[in-house]
């Protein structure tokens, strides 16, 4: 079991379990949240790189932002899945 070391700023040092925190990762930022368990205020700490991918490595769920999905990017990654018959929505269908 991965204890990970986090601090409340009301109630000090606290030990969590990596399914407590969440880290979440955008193109210009890194963070980390928790609720304390002790008082139950939310809590986001932001964080460098290197302790965004050693969280990610811990088992810490990860959520990554990386901005609006334009009409570009979506047509890109769907040509990028065809070619690499990793696109499984073609085989599927839809029943109403």
């Amino acid at each position: 079991m991965t204890i990970i070391k986090v601090t409340c700023p009301r109630c000090g040092d606290l030990d969590l379990q990596v399914w407590q925190l969440l880290a979440r990762r955008s193109e210009t930022s890194a963070s980390y949240e928790f609720t304390c368990t002790v008082c139950e205020i939310d809590v986001v700490k932001d964080i460098d790189a290197p302790t965004f991918e050693r969280l990610s490595k811990a088992g810490v769920r990860v959520v990554t932002d990386l901005g609006p999905m334009t009409h570009d990017y979506v047509a890109a990654a769907t040509r990028y899945l065809r070619e690499n018959d990793l696109l499984v929505a073609d085989a599927l269908t839809v029943e109403s």
